[in-house]
């Protein structure tokens, strides 16, 4: 736990299930096969689909970058031609009312997300997409 972000301290501890997902960016020595150009991605798929599913089972998962990745890498002596990506703390939501309010806070704000036009490019890089009109 000396990995995390100060942010993440309050919490992820209680948490009782914390994952710590990576994928393998190089290839292992020895081994005449390289590494999946697709790693990341495939990681990327495979925890949506663990959020998906612990969402079916009732659960919840909070998917954290707020630890020192390299320094966890070293203490869990993750083979170097991995890369630690992300942190999942998995459970069940806990009462809002124990929380940290400094927790509370940041859980309870508005989130906002950018829109489709500024994510969908049409034809070439650049040329946003616009939605059409109602």
């Amino acid at each position: 736990m000396d990995t995390l972000s100060r942010g993440n301290l309050g919490w992820v501890p209680g948490a009782p299930v914390v994952l710590v997902a990576a994928y393998q960016c190089d290839r292992a020595p020895g081994e005449e096969k390289e590494a999946s150009s697709h790693a990341a991605y495939d990681l990327g798929q495979a925890v949506a689909h663990l959020s998906l599913q612990a969402t079916a089972l009732g659960l919840a998962t909070h998917q954290l970058r707020g630890f020192d990745r390299d320094r966890f890498a070293t203490l869990a002596r993750v083979p170097a031609w991995f890369r630690v990506m992300t942190g999942i703390a998995l459970g069940r939501h806990g009462d809002p009312a124990s929380a940290d309010p400094e927790v509370a806070r940041r859980e309870e704000r508005e989130r906002h997300r950018r829109g489709l036009p500024d994510l969908v490019h049409v034809d070439t890089w650049g040329h946003r997409w616009a939605p059409p009109d109602p």
